[in-house]
């Protein structure tokens, strides 16, 4: 410190000047403001560099900082910079919801395939509660689970019997989470975020893994406008068997 972003700072460009305000923030050589920081006059409260070019683009430039020493001579520190490109967030970012339609979430021998058990039309009211919960793929990579105050909380939870309840940790969106799309995957992290159902990760929740720190789920179909989205899990259980967990989900946002 001072020299390690502790302190909050501020600049102005104009008339090709930098203006950085706040002792301890600079740029290029922490030392060189308009004085140097160990000689008479400490750290500075503000350090102005003077712009010798920038491109058209405004992607480059080359800047100056006349630094005046406790002798009376000069030294000039000079820096090319260039600008670092933004990541652009990823076509899935924003909110999702499971689709309001039979068969929106089920499990089968196969991706898609839900022989084995699906969302009836009774469950569209039976689970409004499951069926309302949001999947936050946020802009800056970050996940999360927004349930509200009640989610489908079922008995290898609660030792209930399977209802609407206040979500229970770590499945309740306590641990941040962070999300990559890649390759027609998406890779969730952070133990107990999720998509769909709590218990079905790569492994079930309640088997001899526990709680999975990551789940990969496989895009099994994407609308051109990234607005709707089948996903599937693949679950191994500890019997050695697979089931696959299949969800229709349709962005919010």
């Amino acid at each position: 410190a001072p020299h390690n972003g502790s302190v909050d700072g501020t600049f102005t460009y104009a008339d090709n000047k930098i203006t950085i305000t706040g002792a301890g923030n600079y740029i290029g050589i922490a030392k060189a403001g308009n004085t140097y920081a160990y000689e008479s006059g400490g750290v500075p409260a503000s350090i102005e560099y003077t712009v010798q070019s920038m491109n058209a683009e405004k992607t480059a430039m080359t800047l100056a900082v006349k630094v005046t020493k406790d002798d009376g001579n000069i030294d000039y520190w000079t820096y090319k910079l260039v600008k670092e490109a933004e990541a652009e967030a990823s076509p899935i970012a924003g909110n999702w919801t499971l689709a309001q339609e039979v068969g929106a979430a089920g499990v089968g021998p196969s991706a898609g395939n839900v022989e084995w058990w699906s969302l009836g039309a009774g469950d569209l009211t039976a689970r409004a509660c499951f069926m309302d919960d949001v999947y936050t793929f946020g802009a800056d990579g970050s996940f999360s689970n927004v349930q509200g105050s009640e989610t489908w909380i079922e008995n290898w939870q609660s030792d209930s019997d399977d209802a609407c309840g206040a979500p229970l940790a770590p499945h309740n969106g306590s641990v941040d989470g962070t999300f990559t799309y890649a390759d027609n995957k998406i890779t969730i992290t952070g133990a107990g975020n999720y998509i769909g159902i709590a218990k079905a990760g790569n492994t079930y929740a309640y088997e001899s893994g526990g709680v999975p720190a990551s789940i990969e789920y496989s895009v099994e179909s994407m609308s051109a406008d990234y607005s709707a989205m089948t996903i599937a899990v693949k679950v191994t259980k500890d019997d050695g068997n697979i089931d696959y967990w299949t969800y229709k989900l349709v962005k919010s946002d």
